[in-house]
């Protein structure tokens, strides 16, 4: 039996808390002519950045947009720098920007330099800190501070990639005296794959600045806790590390907020803020910046990582001054700020504690957050961030759901991680994962532990080759990456290629360090598993020498379909009106088999009864178009659905008995419990190609 949550889990991602005084914004209200519509910038989808900044959307869309016609519309974006640029030129108008980021823009100065000063740049609020994370491996340690990453000359670590996460660490680490271009060998790596770096021991060191706790140091701990050393920072190293700009401050993390980290945890961090550009109108500032400060406690509970905002701590480490609007509202508020508002990095405050200063007693805390908390394990794509974001911003409000998506390592490990991870207790896995697990029998009772929820969507096999591989055949022999092991790729690969008989030379690396190998020659061909357009492959261009290559369709299957790339989907990849045949794999949301009993089932039967009931908002049309291929009826043999979805599916069948096949809305009562909502749910009507509604007895045909 899996024990209950019963760590701290705060800002992996987007935490969901519906609050009953803030109601979805209908489409009505979605139609509403605006006096104002803006765009925020923040950054890739799945990052602190875009789900903060979606949380500040639906916060002004729920509250400005009725009654004052005020719009924000999130931008995803490169980051800071990217987000700099676009307050420049107009494209945006609001931007989350690091401070760091922020004082260069100002000044015209450092990487932002190609800028110019930005005058008209201005500050709303500081939002929530960026949280340094400096690891390495524990045989290297010798006093657990950051002067043991000093001590790392001559050896490779990662600082993060360029433009990015190595800006920061570049102005604190060359201010304690480390030369990072000279003195160390830089591996220039985004977080997750400098975390698979690590495990594979190809680098001794790594930095993570993001919100926290960061779900790839999460794992990490998990992983290798006690070979990793989180170094910590002194009041000295901090006063040397920030010199004279006045942006970081100390941070105390409490005990166990990472494995093996059994002590409070003291680092350092710097504010991401609220930009926004001087021309925006003052009344359209000063209403945000109110409906931000009286509205802390729902973003807290869309996005984790708000719990640092107080109007104490808005004014905190900004780099440039105050738009009109935001500091006539903290005037109003008696927090008077001479602009720009700096830090004082001498000041004695001993800075930000998580959920503030008393942690003498983590079991309050731990219920506090832990309380009606559904962890949903996703696979790592931007569909799949896409459609979390859309399913989290129309769920209901009527109940305290609270939903936090992570990302997991990969389609097999989400099916371990369900089964036998503390606290996991929704997964979306690989249809074809699932039956080869059963199939291994390496898991007792596998088909008597997992519930299905619905298809969540279909994933597309992408076969990438280089452009002298014309054909399958051309691939005997020759290096082929798969994927790492264990995950979705890894598993369709290895099928296919078997069931293909195409002997190749398998490779199990990363899919970014793979394109990198496949760009230049070292492998011939890599296989991702990914629903279409897959952002990997957003950037690749002519010059690559890249294509993708057909899949013939295989032996009769209710798991791998036809279907076909086009250049809709590939722009850069597939010209004209060809199309590339390939298979879809579905996949499956589901969850651990609870009794009915447990205090876990009750929370899941929660989730599953509002994603039911707001199953037709989602493929309204207005969401991401890959919500169309979900269906809470699809049929995977051998396997069984969860109880609530059985009941939803036959009220369904009943209603649609008794109008006759005439369609529309059917009325759904919950199943026990409280009946005093009587919730409406549509979820399409059903069709040849999409049977929604499944058929009776033998005429009934997998979905598949």
């Amino acid at each position: 039996m899996r024990k209950m949550l019963g760590a701290i889990v705060v800002g992996v991602a987007v935490v969901m808390l519906t609050a009953a005084a803030i109601s979805p914004v209908t489409a009505q209200e979605a139609r509403v002519e605006t006096r104002d519509s803006f765009v925020l910038s923040t950054a890739s989808t799945g990052g602190a950045f875009h789900q903060g900044g979606v949380s500040l959307s639906a916060l002004v869309k729920i509250k400005l947009l009725p009654t004052e016609q005020i719009d924000l519309t999130t931008s995803n974006s490169w980051g800071s720098l990217d987000n700099i640029a676009r307050l420049s030129d107009g494209s945006s108008e609001f931007a989350i920007v690091q401070s760091l980021l922020g004082h260069y823009a100002r000044n015209g100065e450092g990487i932002a330099s190609e800028f110019g000063p930005q005058d008209d740049l201005r500050a709303v609020t500081m939002l929530w800190p960026n949280v340094e994370h400096f690891v390495i491996r524990k045989s290297l340690a010798t006093s657990g501070t950051i002067d043991d990453f000093l001590a790392l000359e001559g050896r490779r670590v990662s600082l993060g990639r360029e433009r990015s996460a190595i800006l920061s660490n570049r102005v604190l680490l060359e201010n304690l005296g480390l030369d990072i271009d000279q003195d160390v060998d830089q591996a220039l790596l985004s977080f997750r794959p400098s975390v698979e770096a690590f495990q594979r021991g190809e680098i001794d060191g790594l930095s993570l600045p993001a919100s926290t706790p960061v779900p790839a140091f999460i794992e990490l701990m998990k992983q290798l806790g006690p070979e990793a050393v989180l170094l910590s920072w002194t009041e000295e190293q901090l006063r040397r590390a920030d010199g004279d700009l006045g942006l970081w401050f100390p941070l105390t993390l409490p005990a166990n907020t990472y494995d093996g980290q059994p002590e409070p945890y003291q680092t350092i961090a710097q504010p991401n803020f609220l930009a926004v550009h001087a021309d925006v109108d003052e009344e359209v500032v000063y209403a945000i910046t109110k409906t931000i400060f009286e509205n802390l406690t729902f973003l807290a509970r869309l996005h984790a990582p708000f719990e640092f905002l107080t109007e104490e701590s808005a004014v905190r480490g900004l780099p440039v001054p105050l738009h009109a609007g935001a500091k006539r509202y903290f005037a109003e508020r008696g927090i008077e700020v001479d602009i720009p508002a700096l830090a004082d990095a001498s000041d004695s405050d001993p800075g930000f504690t998580l959920f503030g200063d008393d942690l003498s007693s983590p079991s309050s805390v731990r219920q506090r957050v832990g309380q009606g908390l559904v962890k949903l394990m996703t696979t790592e794509d931007r569909t799949t961030d896409l459609m979390v974001d859309d399913l989290l911003n129309s769920m209901s409000s009527d109940q305290a759901i609270r939903v936090l998506p992570i990302h997991g390592r990969g389609a097999g490990h989400n099916l371990a991680d369900l089964l036998y991870l503390d606290g996991i207790d929704v997964a979306v896995l690989q249809a074809d994962v699932l039956e080869r697990e059963r199939d291994r029998g390496i898991y007792p009772d596998l088909v008597d532990n997992i519930r299905t929820i619905a298809k969540w969507t279909d994933a597309e096999v992408h076969l990438l080759v280089r452009d002298d591989i014309l054909e399958l055949k051309d691939l005997l022999g020759q290096p082929v990456n798969f994927g790492p092991s264990g995950s979705g790729s890894e598993v369709t690969a290895a099928l296919l290629f078997d069931q293909m008989d195409l002997a190749v030379e398998q490779r199990s690396d990363g899919h970014g360090i793979a394109l990198d190998k496949l760009k230049s020659g070292d492998i011939a061909a890599m296989v991702y598993t990914a629903p279409k357009p897959a952002s990997l492959f957003s950037n690749i261009e002519v010059r690559d020498g890249l294509r993708f290559l057909a899949i013939p369709s295989v032996e009769p299957s209710d798991i791998y379909q036809p279907t076909d790339l086009s250049a809709d989907d590939y722009p850069s990849l597939i010209f004209g009106k060809k199309t590339i045949s390939t298979l879809t794999v579905p996949l499956v949301l589901a969850t651990y088999n609870w009794p009915s009993s447990n205090v876990r089932y009750q929370s899941i039967k929660g989730f599953v009864d509002d994603f039911l009931e707001r199953l037709h908002v989602l493929q309204d049309g207005t969401r991401h178009e890959k919500w169309q291929e979900t269906n809470p009826a699809f049929s995977l043999a051998g396997w069984q659905r969860h109880p609530v979805v059985e009941d939803y599916l036959r009220q369904l069948q009943a209603a649609a008995d008794d109008k006759a096949g005439q369609g529309g809305p059917l009325t759904r009562t919950q199943s026990g419990g409280d009946r005093s909502r009587q919730p409406q749910a549509t979820i399409g009507r059903a069709t040849p190609e999409n049977p929604i509604i499944p058929a009776r007895g033998a005429a009934r045909r997998p979905i598949f």
